[in-house]
């Protein structure tokens, strides 16, 4: 799978490997793990525009969130 995100950023891997790069790349509470990074950004995401991402698997989460134009999936 490979995602190009609104910055301008690309990344390739699986759905779990591109939710690790998107969590490494936004550099805010490394800490946190890939859960907790998708409701995270699931919650501002309903904030900004009332998107509804689901996080129960990194797959439906990169559909959402493409879905809601934060990313676009240029490759399955």
């Amino acid at each position: 799978m490979q995602v190009l995100t609104n910055d301008g950023d690309i990344f390739t891997g699986t759905a779990k490997e591109i939710v690790t790069q998107l969590r490494e790349a936004g550099r805010l509470d490394l800490d946190q793990t890939n859960p907790e990074f998708m409701a995270h950004v699931a919650a501002r995401a309903h904030l900004w525009n009332a998107a509804h991402i689901r996080t129960l698997a990194p797959e439906k989460f990169l559909y959402d969130l493409a879905e809601a134009d934060f990313l676009v999936i240029m490759d399955e």
